[in-house]
Formats: structure tokens, sequence, C-alpha cells
């Protein structure tokens, strides 16, 4: 543990900061959610199934049984400010298994204080990356309003999520190289044969399993994308049926193109909006089928590390929202009014923040870092962002 102790106290109680604050104006404690977190494409999903009664093993004590959360589940946020503290939650567990990992190691106070911040804090630098709690909920509530707004143009409008996951981009947590510009342009081609208008956004999965061929667990960088326009969701299924016929395989054998019908009403359109803006509270587990069967991923913690989520801040860490978005159609204004927005917004928190690095400065820090913590068998991530 830390020599500091006051810090370590600081450190170790942020996300409760950040629960207190979202609990001022929603008790989440009143809310019973699945603990299984789904996409909802149809306003008709919010219903709440119906439980299955299970016998308790008898050795099972009251105190092990735990009841659904808030955070827990999207599918059954009924309104858009309870989306929001869905998606508040959902960061406040990513930072809490992000510095459990670096609380087991022997780190100077400088160190300690500048991840804390890095990992906790708006306007920890003058850039809008991802890894910052404010710039992420501002880029949600702009979304959600440009794609509610775009409802409202026409009845006729459709709305849809296309989920593209390829397997020439899967690379390893050890030796990361994300492939940016390849990624999105090949995600272009897709999406442009769907529909006129989209954004689109990469996220980086986690697997607990299965390993890379080059060693470490897989990372896989995919996207997923709010496609609208009249009649774009027929085409778009047929589009999708035909590359899914092409496009190479992924690690778990999914369908590389998915494509579901969203609902445009505000709430489920928020859904979407905090789905695509997510953190990733959660790291996948694939396990593969036998016997021709397919395989299934599973969602559990209980495979998880601490160390993988600090990984996964490293990423975000490094990455913008422009650097991960991209958009056609009437999606490039949405794109180019955000990122005007959450530039000007993440300026103006560094100026206020106590601890800031320059962006230049955040690699640097990470390598310290993992040096410090004798985790240097992850490489600094290569992110190609141009040809």
């Amino acid at each position: 543990m830390p020599k500091n102790k006051n810090t370590t106290n600081r450190w170790l109680k942020a996300g409760k900061k950040i629960k207190s604050k979202i609990g001022k104006t929603l008790d989440l404690d009143k809310l019973d959610f699945p603990k299984d977190p789904e996409v909802v494409t149809s306003t008709t999903a919010g219903k709440k199934p119906k439980a299955k009664k299970k016998k308790a093993a008898a050795h099972q004590s009251k105190k092990r049984q735990t009841t659904p959360t808030f955070k827990e589940s999207l599918r059954l946020c009924k309104t858009v400010e309870e989306v929001e503290g869905w998606l508040l939650a959902g960061n406040v567990t990513f930072q809490e298994l992000a510095l459990k990992s670096a609380l087991r190691k022997k780190l100077s106070t400088d160190l300690m204080d500048g991840l804390d911040a890095l990992a906790t804090s708006k306007g920890t630098t003058s850039d809008p990356i991802l890894l910052d709690p404010g710039i992420q909920l501002s880029a949600f509530r702009q979304l959600h309003e440009s794609l509610v707004a775009v409802s409202h143009v026409s009845e006729e409008i459709e709305f849809a999520l296309i989920t593209i996951i390829e397997g020439q981009f899967e690379t390893s947590d050890h030796h990361t190289k994300l492939q940016l510009f390849d990624l999105q342009t090949s995600a272009r081609r897709m999406l442009s044969k769907m529909a006129p208008n989209y954004f689109g956004i990469v996220e980086l999965a986690l697997f607990n399993s299965p390993k890379h061929p080059s060693g470490g667990r897989l990372v896989s960088p995919h996207v997923h994308a709010i496609i609208w326009g009249v009649d774009v969701l027929a085409k778009a299924r047929a589009e999708a049926k035909k590359l899914n016929k092409t496009i190479t395989p992924n690690a778990t054998g999914a369908d590389p193109v998915d494509v579901k019908r969203v609902d445009p009403d505000p709430v489920n359109l928020a859904r979407m909006a905090a789905y695509l803006v997510k953190s990733q509270d959660k790291c996948k587990t694939f396990y593969p089928g036998k016997d021709g069967k397919l395989g299934n991923i599973h969602h559990s913690r209980k495979p998880d590390r601490p160390i993988r989520y600090l990984r996964l801040a490293e990423y975000r860490s490094m990455l913008t929202f422009k650097d991960v978005t991209f958009a056609s159609g009437e999606g490039k204004p949405i794109r180019s009014g955000m990122g005007k927005t959450l530039t000007v917004l993440a300026q103006e928190q560094a100026r206020i923040a106590g601890l800031r690095f320059h962006p230049a400065e955040i690699p640097s820090f990470w390598c310290q870092l993992k040096v410090s913590m004798k985790t240097t068998r992850f490489n600094l991530p290569i992110i190609k962002r141009t040809k």
C-alpha cells in the first residue's frame, strides 16, 4: 500500500463521491433492474420480464444473495434521467475497477495523484479524451438531442443500430495496434450502402478469453453506428446478409455485421446515445461451442482482472472523441458540432482543474506507471489515425 494514507483514502473514495452526486437526483437503491445489460432497440423491450423462481441452496445465506442494481441494466430505463444515471454509474464502476489494480502496488504519491486525477477527474487534459467523465456525459447529451431532432423531421424516418466486428482489426492487449483509419474506412464503405446518414463510433472490447495469437488477451476494436433515413432498415438488413459472407470472421464467430431496428422515441434514443459513448465496465469471456454448436459470450466479472481495466483506461486516455467518431450525410454536422463543443468544454474544465496533463504528457505518464507497477509487458499503444 502507498505510504501516504490520506492520498490512498481519497483515492478509494473517488467513486463514492460520484455515486453520491448521482443519488441527489435519483434514488438508485429503489430501482430494480436485471443483472445482464442489453441494448434496447424497441420501446416494447422496456417491460419487466417475469423472474424465474429458483430454490435457494440450503447452504446459501441471505447475505450472499444480491439485489440487481440500477447500473446493471440499460434496457429497463424508463426516462432520460435514468439512462443518464446508468451511464454515470457504469463509468464509476469502470473507474473503480481500473484503480483497483494499482492499489496493490507501492506507488509514489506523484504517480498515485496523477492516476487518480486522470482516471476520475474532469479537465485532466485540454483534449476531449474518452476517459474524462465530464466529456462523456456532455457527448451523451449532445448526441441524444441531435437524434431526437432528427426523429422530429418526419415520421417516415427509420433508425437502426449497426454493429460491425471485423476479425482483421483484432489486436493484443500486450502488443496493441489500433488501426483506426483502416477500421473506419472499412465501416464507411459498409454503412454508405445501407443509409445516406449515419453517426459511428469505435469501441474497444477486451476479452478475458480467448488469447491473441501474438500473446496477451484479445482486444476487439469494433464499430457501433446509428443510421437513419426513409426505408433504411430493409436495405441495411439486405446489405448485412451479403457482407457477412465476405468479411473476415472475428474470433468469436459472431456475425461481423448486425442490424437492429431502433424505435425513435426520446427515451429509446437516449439508450442508443448512452450505449455508443459508454465506458467498458465489463470484460468479455468467450466460450467456444462444442460438437458444431455456436459459442457464447458471458459478461460476468468473475474471471476479470483489474489490470485489464487499467489497460482500457490507458487506451481511453489516449483517444479523443474526434479520433473514434465518424459520420456521413446529416451525421456530419452532428459530429462537427459535438467536436467543437467538447473541445471548448475540455479546455474550460482544464482551466479550473487542480491537476492536469498536457496531452503529450499522457503517454509518458503511462510508461512511468507501468515501470513502477512492473507491468512492462504492455506496450505503449500504437494508434494509426491516418493512412
